[in-house]
């Protein structure tokens, strides 16, 4: 005895095949977004670190070759310690207390990945924060994704404002900073970058100034020698 099996009518043929083009296309299209590896971070952090960060990667698999150009934006940031520093870092290019009503720009090549970090400086002080940053295509604004980064830390006393061993300006600076010294008359200042690595130290007295401009642009940190209870964080230009 033969089987026998339904033959296909003509519309139920043309049926099958736009089901399976749409699925094709929105396929396509899915895989066209660009898309954070990690999404979310909750980071629970000792207070005696200055600075706390979390790193994702962010994919362009766009098919089309002029999709090379991202945008992304700080849709939330709250901090209750009005001590805390934040920064987000694109690649190399770390930009400090981003401006929420900002829109800022980089390259990233199809096929290719580009490291996301979101920090915040806690500057030895206890509390939490909150940030939510959203990357999208400037070709195609749909093609987007998001990443939140809530940070807390567990509690310490958080030191009077009154002392503080020095301050520093300008801030953002670009070639040179001012010293202004509170506790003595000289202090060796080293600079760590946002890895928490030692970039440069520099004696100075009061009043004095640290060339920077060989530092790349970015965040960084300033901490006096053997001082471990302050540190004032910076933006280069």
């Amino acid at each position: 005895m033969k089987l026998k099996l339904p033959k296909l009518k003509l519309y139920d043929m043309k049926r099958h095949i736009t089901l399976s083009t749409l699925a094709l296309l929105l396929f396509s299209a899915s895989f066209a977004q660009i898309s954070l590896e990690d999404s979310e971070f909750s980071v629970k952090a000792n207070p005696d670190d200055f600075a706390t960060d979390a790193k994702t990667y962010l994919h362009n698999n766009a098919i089309d070759a002029e999709d090379t150009v991202i945008k992304w934006q700080v849709l939330e940031l709250s901090a209750d310690n009005s001590e805390w520093e934040s920064s987000v870092c694109t690649g190399e290019l770390c930009i400090g207390n981003p401006d929420l009503s900002k829109e800022y720009t980089f390259d990233l090549p199809l096929g290719e990945k580009m490291e996301i970090k979101l920090g915040f400086t806690n500057d030895f002080n206890s509390g939490s924060g909150e940030m939510t940053v959203m990357f999208w295509s400037v070709k195609n604004p749909t093609y987007r994704d998001t990443v939140s980064y809530n940070m807390s830390t567990w509690s310490a006393t958080v030191k009077d404002p009154e002392q503080k061993g020095f301050n520093a300006y300008p801030n953002p600076a670009k070639d040179f900073i001012t010293v202004v010294l509170t506790k003595s008359s000289r202090e060796t200042i080293n600079i760590y970058n946002i890895l928490g690595n030692k970039v440069k130290t520099a004696d100075v007295y009061n009043g004095g100034r640290i060339n920077i401009s060989s530092l790349p642009k970015g965040v960084y940190i300033l901490r006096a020698a053997g001082d471990t209870s302050f540190s004032k964080t910076i933006q280069k230009l």
